[in-house]
């Protein structure tokens, strides 16, 4: 009987997915009966009716329990998320190249710079599928490894590709991957300060457009911050060490954060300096945009519909680091072992990665050059 439940569960749970095809309908009808005209609709028509391919391979990896391994379905949701950022950030440089305007020539280059910082943040993710494990729920679900339980070390199962390279790159690839998506915060950060600049600069009679050099200057200076990050990820590679007792066909690297001692500094201090930089990048980011927003409402040339829709897009983008704040809730909670669980693990990056999705997608939206 239970066998036959779970394939009757799933069964069921496919049987839903063709009620999406009721939406499409009700969208096709909505616009050939001329009730409310929109591309969108004509769109989303054949987009929801691709849902049927996505979702029933889902649906069996979840409810059919021979088939439900956690790192099977950890791969394939880091496989889905990561591979439609880089599709969308493709999408967009392949827009910026093609369609910007030469009143955006010069910022058209921070964006191809967001875009690609993106890209290798999604292709480190992807790289490493990794999760974060604490010690006791490691002893938990492998107590055929024999370990001591000592509080305040982080270990970290990768069971991406990089595993053949071993625990170093992998471990390398994760904090990577934090260090584009602080330099993705840095460099929206100087969006918002090149807006501001611009602003000043319009009441100039020899006004003119940035040229692409200094902009290229700028993007390049916007950088060194995440250099300075990626020499903490070196020294957090460092002091990171391989772990032996992990699972079959995984990874594993551990690294102690506590106790602090003269033997134990780099790791915990260069952890901290990573935390507090990506706390200030964003304070600044608010700061800043108090002082655009401020700047825009008393524009009332046309000029000002152009800095509303660049500001706009920022703001949805600033948004987006706000994510990050769950994958924290979602690490300390399991962390400090108020709640245990695999998921609340494997979701701390799996969180961050959406960043590289949403970017590039609030900017083809926002900007209408690119918007086709």
């Amino acid at each position: 009987r239970a066998r036959h439940q779970m394939i009757f569960n799933s069964l069921t749970a496919q049987m839903f997915l063709p009620l999406v095809s009721v939406v499409a309908c009700l969208a096709w009808a909505v616009d050939y009966l001329e009730i409310v005209r929109s591309t969108w609709l004509q769109r989303s028509t054949v987009v929801m009716s691709s849902s049927f391919a996505l979702g029933a391979p889902l649906i069996n990896l979840y409810f059919l329990r021979p088939y439900r391994r956690d790192d099977t379905v950890h791969i394939t949701l880091f496989a889905i998320l990561d591979c439609a950022a880089l599709l969308a950030n493709m999408v967009l440089i392949v827009a910026v190249i093609t369609s910007t305007p030469r009143i955006l020539k010069a910022y058209s280059v921070l964006l191809l710079n967001t875009a690609v910082v993106d890209s290798c943040s999604a292709i480190f993710s992807v790289a490493a599928v990794c999760r974060f494990v604490g010690q006791s729920t490691l002893f938990k679900h492998y107590p055929i490894f024999s370990m001591q339980s000592v509080n305040g070390t982080l270990y970290f199962n990768h069971a991406g590709p990089c595993t053949l390279l071993g625990p170093r790159f992998c471990h390398r690839s994760v904090f990577l991957q934090a260090a584009f998506i602080s330099h993705s915060t840095v460099l929206l950060f100087v969006s918002f300060s090149y807006r501001l600049w611009m602003l000043g600069r319009s009441s100039l009679t020899n006004f003119g457009q940035p040229r692409i050099r200094n902009m290229c200057l700028i993007a390049l200076m916007a950088a060194v911050p995440s250099a300075f990050l990626f020499v903490i990820m070196q020294i957090l590679n460092d002091a990171a060490a391989t772990y032996d007792g992990c699972p079959r066909g995984t990874v594993c690297s551990k690294l102690v954060l506590a106790p602090v001692s003269a033997k134990n500094i780099l790791a915990p201090t260069a952890f901290a300096l990573l935390i507090t930089a990506y706390s200030v990048e964003f304070l600044c980011v608010f700061r800043v945009r108090h002082s655009l927003l401020k700047r825009i409402q008393k524009i009332n040339s046309p000029e000002g519909a152009r800095h509303q829709m660049i500001f706009n897009s920022l703001t949805a983008q600033m948004l987006l680091p706000c994510i990050s704040i769950v994958g924290c809730v979602a690490f300390a909670v399991d962390f400090l072992e108020i709640l245990q669980s695999t998921w609340l693990q494997r979701s701390v990056i799996l969180v961050g990665s959406t960043m590289a999705l949403g970017a590039p997608l609030v900017n083809l939206y926002f900007l209408r050059p690119y918007r086709k």
